[in-house]
């Protein structure tokens, strides 16, 4: 995962938060793919915090 997947992804969460009643999220895509299957470590390695910036915020939203 990179941060613009990240940042685009935390945003779409803020969006719907916004706009709909606490409940169920389903996520879809017509890509066959996943998300993501690994991070991209030299990225990772390159961005300041990048677990605490990205991955743990999209966590804790995730499983709230």
């Amino acid at each position: 995962m990179k941060t613009p997947f990240l940042e685009s992804f935390l945003l779409a969460l803020d969006i719907i938060e916004q706009q709909y009643p606490r409940g169920v999220v389903i996520t879809t895509s017509s890509i066959p793919k996943f998300y993501s299957n690994g991070f991209d470590l030299q990225h990772n390695m390159e961005t300041p915090n990048f677990i605490e910036r990205f991955v743990a915020p999209l966590i804790k939203r995730l499983m709230l």
